[in-house]
């Protein structure tokens, strides 16, 4: 494969959102996913948005993920990485 196609396969993977929070750690812009996951977790703590319990007998747990998204200014420069968790 030429050099130049492959360049630019690199930039359209990290140009893609990804899909789950190991894929956002396999990127090579993974310091940004972090920051983007630690702002999130700050803001829970800050607000007191959840407490630690114990899971009542015979009660299923409401599951989360992670949901990132890339934006971009109007010449497609990165301007924000950005990471949500959701129930």
């Amino acid at each position: 494969m030429p050099e130049d196609l492959d360049k630019f396969k690199d930039s359209a993977l990290i140009m893609t959102d990804p899909l789950t929070y190991q894929e956002a750690m396999s990127r090579p812009n993974v310091i940004y996913w972090k920051k983007a996951c630690t702002k999130e977790l700050e803001q829970f703590v800050k607000q007191k948005l959840f407490s630690t319990m114990h899971t009542p007998v015979g009660q299923k747990v409401v599951g989360c993920k992670w949901v990132f998204k890339t934006k971009v200014d109007e010449n497609g420069q990165v301007e924000k990485y950005k990471a949500r968790l959701v129930a």
